[in-house]
């Protein structure tokens, strides 16, 4: 996570491909590919993440 924070800073596009390769655990691999696939993944992916960052914060 440290660095999609240090490469999201500069680059938004490089930051979710990041994310999205350190999370991948299987699948098709058109999802890496295609843009439209790989910006709805990443949208997703940020989805979960921000829900247990803010889950984190209130415990």
């Amino acid at each position: 996570m440290a660095a999609v924070t240090k490469v999201g800073k500069t680059n938004e596009v490089e930051s979710a491909k990041i994310m999205l390769n350190d999370c991948w655990l299987g699948g098709s691999e058109v999802v890496k590919s295609d843009v439209v696939l790989f910006m709805e993944a990443t949208k997703q992916l940020s989805k979960i993440f921000d829900s247990c960052t803010s889950s984190l914060k209130n415990l």
